[in-house]
């Protein structure tokens, strides 16, 4: 149960404070942080409850796979787990873009100056 203070689990999160009696991998342990982290910032809400809940259970079965020495698709479970989360994130800005167009441009001008003539070469 909630204190008074503290948010209510989004749906489909009620039912993982069932595993504190179990020994949280670092993985789990930062997956919780990011999704913290990502409540705080409201950026996930009832319609990510299934994307929040398949990272953790992710992070159990990396887990898992270290313990029992099955290490062959872990970079797999990895990139799905970061994939996972990255999608929970915004999508870059418009000014973002316009920073890259313009690093863009500025790069062209920078490799199309000509070189400097050495001095001593006359």
């Amino acid at each position: 149960m909630n204190e008074p203070n503290e948010p209510e689990p989004l749906p489909g999160l009620e039912d993982l404070g069932e595993r504190e009696h179990l020994q949280a991998s670092n993985v789990e342990k930062a997956v919780r942080r990011s999704i913290a982290a990502l409540e705080q910032m409201d950026l996930v809400d009832e319609i990510d409850a299934a994307r929040l809940a398949l990272a953790l259970e992710l992070a159990d079965i990396i887990a898992i796979k270290k313990r029992t020495g099955r290490m062959s698709t872990v970079g797999n479970d990895a990139r799905v787990l970061v994939d996972l989360l990255d999608k929970l994130l915004p999508e870059a800005s418009e000014v973002d873009e316009m920073l890259r167009r313009a690093m863009e441009e500025w790069e062209a001008v920078v490799n199309s100056a000509p070189e400097p003539k050495d001095a001593d070469a006359s």
